[in-house]
């Protein structure tokens, strides 16, 4: 078929260094889908220098997935396309920490992400249709 998705965006991103160790950084993604209208995916972020080389980290975003066109449209005995799907939000949460000296670079985090409307990596796959 003929399908067209028409989206145009803008990004703004900021760092600050309030004081000599700490990092601030902001960023905003907008942008314009002709299906859902306007969307603001925000960013933040902070690093502390404890030492010349040990950081201590953490981050905020939420972000967004588009379904493609095959998850929309493409049938195949293995795919259904759904036209109904809807964009995937995902907030994710980090935090961590970072230690470097000559070479070596050590690096841990723990993270959590939350989705909501994910779109299943195999929507409409049916294991009876792939002869399974």
């Amino acid at each position: 078929g003929d399908h067209v998705r028409k989206l145009g965006g803008v990004f703004l991103g900021y760092q600050a260094v309030p004081l000599g160790k700490l990092i601030l950084n902001g960023a905003a993604n907008l942008h314009y889908y002709d299906r859902w209208g306007w969307k603001l995916w925000p960013e933040v972020g902070m690093s502390y220098h404890l030492a010349k080389c040990l950081k201590l980290f953490s981050s905020y975003a939420r972000s967004f997935r588009m379904p493609s066109f095959t998850e929309l449209y493409y049938k195949n005995p293995a795919n259904m396309g759904n036209p109904e799907l809807c964009y995937s939000e995902n907030q994710a949460v980090e935090v961590g920490c970072n230690w470097e000296h000559a070479f070596v670079q050590v690096s841990g985090s723990v993270f959590r992400k939350d989705g909501r409307f994910v779109v299943p990596e195999l929507e409409g796959l049916n294991p009876e249709r792939l002869g399974a």
